[in-house]
């Protein structure tokens, strides 16, 4: 879109770990499943917890300077493996292929940490999600842990 400024970066502060607190909560809302298996709320009160850089990360998405989206990374087993977690867009700001550059950025710090595998779970009820990590070279793969939820896909991707 013409004037539109897209602004993809590492979170900075406690402002913005705040920000991305309530936009993970608004993606497991809307999900509207119960992510409790996960300790999600004694995740988010430990932010940067898991994500704390070197090893992992936040990254938020502006969109003329609005907050739009959000993805983070984490390490997993082993040193050169990590898993992609929380990736939101904001429904307003749905249609303008955000979740794909949120994607492609962390996939980059990814690969910037030295990782060369990447995972992610995600719900089969998810077609748009899953086909941005088909076109980035996810492809489905063994759980890597125990989910109890029904209809849950695994995918990896090695990276570059």
């Amino acid at each position: 879109m013409p004037g539109t400024s897209v602004v993809i970066r590492p979170v900075k502060g406690q402002d913005e770990l705040e920000l991305f607190r309530r936009m993970a909560r608004e993606y497991v809302t809307w999900l509207d499943v119960d992510l409790d298996f996960q300790g999600l709320e004694a995740e988010l009160a430990r932010l940067p917890g898991k994500y704390a850089e070197p090893g992992g990360c936040i990254l938020l998405a502006f969109i003329n300077d609005e907050p739009a989206g959000c993805v983070a990374l984490t390490p997993l087993e082993g040193n050169r493996i990590c898993e992609m977690k929380r990736l939101w867009v904001r429904p307003g700001h749905r249609g303008a292929k955000l979740g794909q550059r949120l994607a492609e950025a962390i996939i980059q710090a990814g690969s910037e940490r030295g990782y060369s595998l990447m995972r992610l779970d995600t719900l089969v009820r998810l077609e748009a999600a899953i086909r941005i990590y088909r076109m980035l070279g996810f492809y489905e793969t063994e759980p890597y842990y125990h989910n109890p939820l029904d209809g849950v896909l695994f995918m990896e991707c090695q990276l570059p």
